[in-house]
């Protein structure tokens, strides 16, 4: 939490700012997390929201802890995400990360 609290304070700092941030990442917090709160709260939107969709399964449980966050300076079309069950396996030899990818489309407007 103090590291993602860092991080959106320094990027709020940086004067002049860009057009758009792009912040992504395992954040190792699930999508109705304090930490995720506190990205939003920065003004930051959660490409997959809505969208769903878990990225890893630990401890038995599918669950998505991984995020693409973007300033409203960037629009971002999410790519979409596999099916994963509680009893997934990861890695596997179709995907050799113990989490799924994400990926999106983004363009600063």
């Amino acid at each position: 939490m103090r590291q993602a609290a860092a991080l959106m304070e320094s990027l709020q700092a940086q004067v002049p700012g860009p057009r758009g941030w792009v912040v992504c990442g395992d954040f190792n917090a699930e999508p109705q997390s304090a930490l995720v709160g506190e990205v939003l709260r920065r003004g930051f939107v959660d490409a997959y929201a809505g969208v769903g969709g878990a990225t890893c399964a630990a401890n038995g449980r599918a669950q998505r802890v991984d995020f693409l966050f973007h300033s409203r300076g960037v629009r971002c079309a999410p790519a979409g995400v596999p099916v994963l069950t509680d009893s997934a396996a990861l890695p596997s030899k179709e995907e050799p990360s113990d989490h799924l990818p994400i990926a999106g489309r983004f363009d600063w407007v």
